[in-house]
């Protein structure tokens, strides 16, 4: 959606929020990604949070040359403080949250504020599906990709379908009316899933939609906060926690199916960072929470070569020579394309669709459950 300068004057303001820590390795990509949507009535605030990095230095330099970049610097108080005081210095109609790792593609903004304007007043969230990247910026094959809309409290609860802090486009009204992020996960160093549990706040005043397009690039570093397991699962415990204290009488089925929807997802991280014996206990403890794990393809990979790599060594595993072929190959976003859908063809997704519904009572034509993994 480019914007003449007459379209910026009716165009609503997109605030865009990015808290970063020691970010200098990519929040340059990070910005220019977003400098670079075609929906451009923005205003960018960077908030360093304490780093002692060239992060301050390198956003600032971004400031110098495009009016739209504010940076925000605080003493160092943790990812959601940062992002708080950037929605709270925001004056847009819409807040966009990105981490200073991830980037997103060109349409991105275009095509969110888009699905807000066709849309009615009840949408206070639009997400878009997120294509895996590594280092350098290149696709890895891994992506997420759901198709929840409407009332998504109890399929959010199961799973955090959103799938990562930098693919919602939010409506400021609805984020404040939620109290922003929760500093009480710092508290309790359970860091990692904040943004699941605001998405848990949101859906409780506000409809979801989605952008069924890949179009946020979410950056996987095995030193990343996503790669720190326990923290994870404590993070997680927090947000149903959370959740069961707003709502005594949700349904404990749901809460055992989304820790064993963790674990897989543990298991399936463990794994692609080389800690196998770690893997495959998370595959286990999955399988043991809910035995329908048993029908998901990719817990039986995490548990075959977290059994086998500890005793055979990575070098002589049997199928090593698809793991190299696997981590060299270069995908095109057609090809993760392809991949979800396969995925979906699959037994697993039509079953967790299958009994969600029946849990909740809602009928054939409810909100689907189709869902992307990362492989």
């Amino acid at each position: 959606m480019y914007l003449t300068a007459k379209d910026r004057e009716d165009a609503p303001l997109v605030s865009v929020v990015i808290p970063a820590y020691n970010a200098g390795r990519f929040i340059a990509a990070t910005l220019e990604s977003v400098l670079a949507q075609t929906y451009s009535h923005l205003e960018v605030l960077v908030v360093d949070d304490g780093s002692s990095d060239q992060t301050a230095e390198i956003a600032l330099a971004f400031a110098a040359r495009d009016q739209r970049v504010i940076v925000v610097s605080q003493a160092n108080a943790g990812v959601a403080a940062a992002r708080n005081l950037g929605i709270e210095r925001s004056r847009g109609a819409f807040i966009a949250l990105v981490d200073a790792d991830d980037i997103w593609y060109p349409d991105k903004l275009s095509l969110q504020v888009q699905c807000f304007e066709q849309s009615g007043a009840a949408v206070g969230l639009v997400y878009t599906w997120s294509a895996h990247i590594d280092a350098e910026g290149k696709l890895t094959g891994g992506y997420i990709a759901f198709k929840e809309e409407g009332d998504v409290y109890l399929p959010l609860l199961y799973r955090n379908f959103v799938g990562n802090g930098s693919t919602p486009l939010i409506r400021a009204g609805c984020l404040r009316r939620t109290g922003g992020f929760a500093a009480e996960f710092r508290e309790r160093r359970a860091g990692g899933c904040e943004d699941w549990d605001l998405y848990l706040r949101l859906a409780e005043v506000c409809e979801f939609r989605v952008v069924p397009q890949l179009l946020t690039g979410y950056r996987q570093l095995p030193a990343s906060m996503s790669a720190n397991y326990e923290a994870m699962e404590r993070s997680f415990a927090l947000v149903i926690e959370r959740a069961c204290q707003r709502r005594p009488a949700l349904p404990a089925l749901v809460s055992r199916w989304a820790a064993s929807d963790v674990c897989c997802y543990l298991a399936n991280l463990a794994r692609q960072n080389g800690h196998h014996r770690a893997s495959f206990t998370w595959a286990l403890k999955s399988m043991g929470l809910d035995p329908a794990a048993l029908l998901r393809f990719e817990l039986y990979r995490d548990l075959i070569e977290g059994a086998l790599l500890p005793l055979v060594g990575p070098d002589r595993h049997p199928l090593q020579h698809l793991r190299h072929r696997w981590r060299t190959d270069r995908f095109e976003m057609a090809d993760v394309e392809r991949r979800i859908a396969h995925h979906n063809r699959r037994l697993w997704p039509h079953y967790e669709r299958h009994r969600l519904r029946r849990l909740v009572g809602a009928s054939p034509s409810a909100n689907s459950l189709n869902a992307g993994v990362s492989v």
